[in-house]
């Protein structure tokens, strides 16, 4: 997780290269996770499926491929509503994924910001 972090760190700031590096150490790394590592009714391959989603998406995007990028989102929403049930959740950024649905779905603004794997901050209490 700290190569999925360096690499959508990276790609926001727009070094995509240094991003796709740490991409690369973040699948040699889940490479390595056995099948039967997991995170209370999750495997962990299916949580870092998620988060490789995400990573293409975020990669996808700064490379100003659009479409491929939002495909990558909603793949990875579509992960992580197959999840099992896990409380807490077992995916670390269900509010960010589930927040971008609609964005992703109808479509974003085209103009860079910041990382649009982001997570966002419930105001619930």
């Amino acid at each position: 997780m700290i190569h999925y972090a360096k690499a959508v760190a990276h790609s926001a700031l727009g070094n995509v290269a240094e991003a796709e590096e740490e991409k690369a150490l973040f699948l040699a790394a889940k490479a390595r996770v056995p099948e039967s590592r997991r995170v209370h009714n999750n495997t962990v391959i299916d949580l870092l499926g998620i988060a490789e989603e995400m990573l293409d998406g975020e990669l996808e995007y700064r490379k100003g491929n659009y479409d491929v990028a939002y495909a990558h989102m909603r793949r990875s929403v579509e992960l992580d509503d197959n999840l099992p049930y896990d409380e807490p959740w077992g995916w670390m950024q269900p509010i960010g994924t589930r927040s971008g649905r609609c964005c992703w779905s109808r479509g974003m603004s085209r103009k860079p910001r910041r990382s649009i794997a982001r997570t966002s901050v419930s105001t619930a209490s």
